[in-house]
């Protein structure tokens, strides 16, 4: 059992925000190891989209009552990205 879903109109904006900061999020991890290890930061040799799905609340839970927060909704991006290094 699920719900309410309440979405944001601008959802799918958000959302190629989102991959777009874990991106950036990603090469500054990269470059960071790559300074830490010697090495000069490439071009992107590969991007994977991933995701996680939504974590289910066990049955039988002591309160199920979830309040609604109005205004505010939570969009998550996962990327996989591989660098070439030198």
């Amino acid at each position: 059992m699920s719900g309410p879903n309440l979405l944001a109109s601008d959802q799918d904006a958000a959302y190629r925000t989102a991959l777009k900061a874990a991106v950036a999020q990603a090469r500054a991890k990269a470059e960071t190891l790559a300074s830490a290890s010697s090495s000069t930061l490439g071009k992107i040799s590969a991007i994977v989209e991933g995701g996680e799905g939504a974590v289910p609340l066990p049955l039988g839970a002591k309160d199920s009552a979830v309040p609604i927060e109005p205004g505010t909704q939570e969009i998550e991006a996962t990327v996989t990205v591989t660098f070439a290094i030198g």
